[in-house]
C-alpha cells in the first residue's frame, strides 16, 4: 500500500482560486504532519516571487512564473526555512506544489525541476538541525494542479536517495476536519546557566555560543522527566486514552469564529493536555567555555511557551518528542534571528558599557480562521501588528484579522527577568561591571544594603538619646 495524503476541502478551494486568477506557473509549499507514513496537510502556501520583493515595508507582490525553468530552487528553500520557524513543533514542510496550465509531472523536465527543488529544501533544512524542518519521513511529496482542467495529481520520492523514482500517491480532499490533540507547556530557561565569551572574537563566539545554548537546553530536555496533567504516563500510551482538559471539544460543538465563507467551523482539537518537565538539578548544564575571559557574560532567563499538536492517532511519546522539538525550534529561531542584530549593535560596544538587556523577538501566536491549529511569528521590540500582517502575508500567504493575533503569548520584556512573567529573554551582561550577578541577586543585595543602613541609623539615634 502506497503513501496517502489527507487534506481538507478548503485547501482545494485555495488551489482553485489561485489557478483561476493567474497565468503561468505558481509554486508553493505543502505544510503538515506525518503520522505512520501518511501525511496530513494543514496549509498550502504560495511562494512569493524573488524578483518582485519590495523594500521599506511595502506590500509584498506575488505573481506567477512565465515558465517552469524560471523556478529558483534556492529561493523556495529559503522560503521553506522562514515558514518552518513559524510552525509549531511536529509540523513541517512535506513537499511542494506547482500550479500550471497542464500536467507538469508527465514531462521529464518538470519532474526534474520538482525533484531538484525538494532536494534543495531538504539540504537547507538539514543544515539547521534544531529546526527539525524535515519531519520524520524522507519521503517527500510533489503536487501538480492543472489550471485548464482543474485536475491534480501527486507523487512522492525518497529525498535521500538520488535514484529514487517518483511513486504515485493517493491525495484526498475531505470535508471532515482532521482531529488533533493539543499539548501545552512552559519551559524554564534559567537552567542554561551563564556563558562567557571574548569580545575580540565576537562574531565567531556569539554564533558558537548561541549553538551551545540551544544544545544545553536540548541536553536538559533529554534528561528531564515529564508529567501530563500532573501524572506520569508511559510513552506508548495513546493520547486518546488520556482524559484531557477539554476531551469533549470535538463533539458537534461549533467554534465561535467564522471562516472567510461565513460558515462556522467545527473545532478540530480533540483534547488538551498540560505537560510539565522536571530536571535533575545535579545534571543541569552550565557551560563556561571561556572561563579564562571575563569580558562579556551571556545569561538566559525566562520561560518559553510551547503549544503543539499531535494527530489523533499519536501517542504520549509522539507528543513529548514534538514538544521538545518545538521548544528547541523556537529557541533556535529567535536566537538566529537575533544574531545579526547583536553583531551589528554589539560589535562596536565596549565591555565597559555595563549591564545591557537584549530582548530577542518574542513568540506571537496566530490563530487560523478555518482551523484550530495555531501558527507563530516573532515580534522584535518596537514592532507591532502591521509588521505581523506583512510577515504573515509574505511567508504564509495569510490575511489574518487582528483579533486572531495574540501578541502577549509570551508577555513583554521588562527590567526583571522574572520567570513567573513567562518571558523568553536573554541578558548580555558586562562581567567587568557586574560579575556573577543576575538581576534578582542585585535586587537582594540592594535590599540588604538598605536594611543595613536603616539599622545603623536606628542605633545612632538610640545612642544619641543616651
Amino acid at each position: 500500500m502506497g503513501k496517502a495524503v489527507l487534506a481538507e476541502e478548503v485547501l482545494l478551494n485555495y488551489l482553485t482560486a489561485l489557478a483561476k486568477g493567474s497565468v503561468g506557473f505558481i509554486p508553493g509549499l505543502i505544510v503538515g504532519q506525518t503520522i505512520n507514513e501518511n501525511d496530513y496537510v494543514l496549509h498550502l502556501i504560495r511562494t512569493p516571487l524573488h524578483e518582485t520583493q519590495t523594500k521599506d515595508s511595502a506590500p509584498v507582490k506575488v505573481g506567477s512564473l512565465s515558465k517552469m525553468s524560471d523556478l529558483q530552487e534556492s529561493w523556495v528553500a529559503e522560503h521553506a526555512k522562514c515558514v518552518t520557524r513559524m510552525l509549531p513543533g511536529g509540523i513541517s514542510v512535506l513537499g511542494i506544489f506547482v500550479i500550471g496550465p497542464d500536467d507538469i509531472l508527465i514531462d521529464t523536465a518538470g519532474q526534474n525541476k520538482f525533484r531538484s527543488t525538494v532536494v534543495q529544501i531538504h539540504k537547507k533544512l538539514t543544515a539547521d538541525k534544531f529546526l527539525f524542518g524535515n519531519g520524520t519521513s524522507s519521503e517527500k511529496i510533489v503536487l501538480q494542479f492543472a489550471r485548464n482542467s482543474l485536475r491534480y495529481s501527486c507523487k512522492s520520492f525518497n529525498v535521500e536517495n538520488a535514484s529514487s523514482n517518483l511513486k504515485p500517491v493517493e491525495w484526498r480532499f475531505t470535508s471532515q476536519p482532521t482531529r488533533w490533540h493539543q499539548l501545552k507547556c512552559h519551559f524554564n530557561l534559567d537552567s542554561v546557566g551563564s556563558i562567557q565569551f571574548s569580545p575580540d572574537n565576537l562574531k565567531q563566539s556569539l554564533q558558537s555560543q548561541f549553538d551551545k545554548v540551544v544544545q544545553a537546553v536540548a541536553d536538559n530536555l533529554e534528561i528531564s522527566i515529564f508529567t501530563i496533567n500532573s501524572h506520569m504516563r508511559a510513552e506508548s500510551t495513546p493520547l486518546s486514552n488520556l482524559e484531557g482538559n477539554d476531551s469533549d471539544v470535538f463533539s458537534t460543538k461549533l467554534a465561535d469564529s467564522k471562516t472567510g465563507s461565513g460558515k462556522r467551523k467545527i473545532a478540530n482539537i480533540l483534547s488538551t493536555h498540560i505537560v510539565d518537565f522536571y530536571q535533575d538539578c545535579n545534571k543541569v548544564c552550565n557551560i563556561r567555555p571561556y572561563s579564562r575571559c571575563k569580558s562579556l557574560e551571556l545569561k538566559c532567563s525566562g520561560v518559553l511557551e510551547s503549544h503543539i499538536y499531535v494527530h489523533e492517532k499519536g501517542t504520549v511519546g509522539d507528543g513529548i518528542k514534538i514538544l521538545k522539538e518545538d521548544i528547541l525550534r523556537s529557541l533556535f529561531s529567535r536566537l538566529e534571528m537575533h544574531y545579526e542584530t547583536l553583531i551589528e549593535e554589539e560589535a562596536a560596544a565596549t565591555p565597559t558599557d555595563g549591564t545591557v538587556l537584549h530582548e530577542p523577538p518574542r513568540r506571537v501566536m496566530i490563530s487560523l480562521a478555518n482551523s484550530d491549529i495555531n501558527f507563530y511569528d516573532y515580534l522584535f521590540p518596537g514592532e507591532g501588528v502591521s509588521e505581523i500582517h506583512q510577515s504573515l502575508q509574505e511567508f504564509l500567504d495569510l490575511k489574518v484579522d487582528a483579533t486572531l493575533i495574540n501578541k502577549n503569548f509570551e508577555g513583554k520584556a521588562g527590567n526583571s527577568l522574572d520567570s513567573d512573567e513567562r518571558l523568553a529573554e536573554f541578558a548580555l551582561q558586562g562581567a567587568k561591571t557586574v560579575q556573577g550577578f543576575s538581576f534578582p541577586t542585585l535586587r537582594i543585595a540592594s535590599l540588604i544594603v538598605a536594611l543595613a543602613i536603616l539599622l545603623i541609623s536606628i542605633i545612632v539615634q538610640l545612642y544619641s538619646r543616651q
